[in-house]
C-alpha cells in the first residue's frame, strides 16, 4: 500500500511538473501574450478616453522603444518609435465602432535565444462609424518578438496595407 501511495506521489509530481514546463515554454507564452494583446485592440461600441488609454497601456508594455513596421505591398519600411505607433493605434480605432482582432493561425518559430518569429493569420471583424454591416477578414502577419525582461517584446511587424486602412 504504502508503495502505491509513493508512486501516486510520483506520477502527480511528474505530471504536474511536465504541465508547467509546457504551460511555461516559450511558444506558450508567446500564444497567450499575443491572444491578450488581440483582446486589448479590441474596441466593443465606443469607449471613454480612459478606457482607451487603460487599453493601449497594455500595447505600450508589449513594443520595445522602437519597432520595424514593413508593409511590403506598400513598398514600405520604417523603424517607428513607440508613442508614433500607439498615436496610429488611437487614430485607428477611432474610425471604428466595432473591432475585434483573433489568430486563427499561429505559427512560432524559436530561431534563437531569446528571439521568436511568429508567422499569423489575423482575422479582423470591423464595423466602421459609417456603415452598420461588420466586415471579417483574415491577413497574414508577421511578428518578430525578442525577450524582455519579463515579457516578449514586439521588434518588428510585417502585415498588408489593408490593416492600415
Amino acid at each position: 500500500m504504502r508503495k502505491k501511495i509513493i508512486i501516486g506521489g510520483l506520477l502527480v509530481a511528474l505530471l504536474g511538473s511536465a504541465w508547467l514546463f509546457y504551460y511555461f515554454s516559450d511558444r506558450q507564452v508567446i500564444r497567450r501574450q499575443l491572444g491578450e494583446l488581440a483582446e486589448v485592440l479590441g474596441k466593443e461600441e465606443q469607449e471613454s478616453a480612459i478606457e482607451m488609454a487603460m487599453k493601449l497601456r497594455a500595447v505600450q508594455e508589449m513594443l520595445p522603444r522602437r519597432c520595424f513596421v514593413r508593409i511590403p505591398d506598400r513598398d514600405y519600411g520604417k523603424e517607428l518609435e513607440q508613442d508614433l505607433i500607439i498615436r496610429y493605434l488611437i487614430y485607428y480605432r477611432q474610425n471604428y465602432r466595432l473591432l475585434h482582432l483573433s489568430w486563427s493561425e499561429m505559427e512560432i518559430e524559436l530561431p534563437s535565444a531569446g528571439r521568436a518569429i511568429v508567422q499569423a493569420q489575423a482575422r479582423l471583424e470591423r464595423r466602421s462609424n459609417k456603415a452598420d454591416a461588420a466586415t471579417l477578414q483574415e491577413y497574414a502577419v508577421q511578428l518578430a518578438l525578442k525577450k524582455g525582461d519579463d515579457k516578449w517584446l514586439l521588434h518588428g511587424v510585417t502585415m498588408p496595407a489593408a490593416l492600415t486602412e
